[in-house]
């Protein structure tokens, strides 16, 4: 091991996001690398390398359709092999969501990407699309199937991957604590040796093709943290939602309306909790099964009341997440 050079790197990274609204967004991310690499052998030269990675995105809901989101992504002489040859370039994406509806548990996924690279790594000029696809579809309460592929067109510096490359996944319950599941992943991957003397790096691509089928048991012993809401039966998960103004009157949240701020929400006539500026709020330990949800009415500001003074139900998951919004509608004179 003595023969490799030491090497040394430093880092500065930036993260910036704005939230116009639920859906609209605009966001990005930088960060500058410096790695210095000692000479440790001789004919072997000291070196300094310098790179840059820049992501920026905007997000909205455009027409009619679900979730979209435009982004760039810019590399300059950027390591995302380590002690590899560098990426420099940019990738324009679209990424697409296509399922709508309200979800409490269970929210199948489908997300498509088409995208276009302008790739200059090593001093080659390649132009190519790229394109990808996550998934995720529950088959009941105790089984899914997942994935995610991603296909670049031809060989370049900007993604270590060329070709299809990605996995797919199977899960199902069979028993209490039981489950059964299948994974499938593929990939050709580019990496690289560390450089030695005069030898600089060498890159390769490994073709990677695997399977496993597994079989997997959960076991649980202690007693539990104590849990808020009607018990019905063992465990907890979660319950995150959002109090708005109704002004169309159709129960559905949309763009414009905004959310209603420190709004009392009661859980099960019993456990309180106040909605923050956006009316977001939450209850992180509820009983799994079905729970009722309420709004304090003395809370509600005026003109506007709940559209259900008695509340609504929601079905919460095990060590899931139940979303859930409450309108307030315009009481009328």
């Amino acid at each position: 091991m003595g023969a490799l050079p030491a090497n040394r790197r430093a880092s500065l990274s930036a993260n910036l996001q704005y939230q116009f609204s639920r859906d609209t967004s605009l966001g990005g991310s930088l960060s500058l690398t410096r790695t210095h690499y000692d000479a440790t052998l001789p004919g072997f030269a000291a070196s300094r390398h310098r790179g840059l990675y820049a992501y920026a995105y905007a997000q909205s809901r455009w027409f009619d359709w679900p979730r979209s989101r435009l982004s760039l992504t810019v590399r300059h002489h950027q390591q995302i092999v380590l002690d590899s040859a560098t990426a420099t370039g940019q990738e324009l994406q679209w990424e697409q969501d296509w399922i709508t509806g309200r979800y409490e548990t269970q929210r199948p996924e489908f997300t498509t990407t088409l995208g276009y690279a302008w790739d200059r790594s090593s001093g080659i000029q390649r132009r190519y699309p790229t394109a990808g696809v996550q998934f995720r579809h529950w088959f009941d309460a105790r089984g899914f199937v997942m994935g995610n592929l991603r296909y670049t067109s031809m060989q370049g510096g900007l993604a270590t991957t060329r070709g299809l490359a990605g996995s797919v996944s199977a899960e199902y319950e069979l028993a209490p604590g039981w489950r059964a599941g299948l994974l499938v992943s593929l990939n050709q991957a580019r990496s690289a040796n560390l450089p030695a003397g005069w030898i600089g790096p060498t890159v390769f691509r490994s073709q990677e093709r695997s399977a496993y089928v597994f079989l997997r048991w959960e076991g649980q012993a202690g007693r539990p943290h104590a849990v808020i809401g009607r018990a019905e039966a063992p465990g907890s998960g979660r319950i995150i939602g959002q109090v708005f103004f109704d002004a169309n009157g159709d129960g559905e949240r949309q763009v414009d309306e905004a959310g209603v701020p420190q709004v009392e929400v009661v859980l099960d006539g019993r456990y309180r909790t106040r909605t923050d500026g956006e009316g977001r709020f939450e209850f992180p330990m509820v009983a799994v099964g079905r729970q009722q949800l309420s709004l304090t009415l003395d809370t509600v500001p005026l003109p506007w009341a709940p559209r259900a003074e008695a509340g609504v139900s929601v079905q919460v998951p095990l060590r899931g997440v139940a979303m859930v919004e409450l309108p307030v509608a315009r009481v009328q004179p």
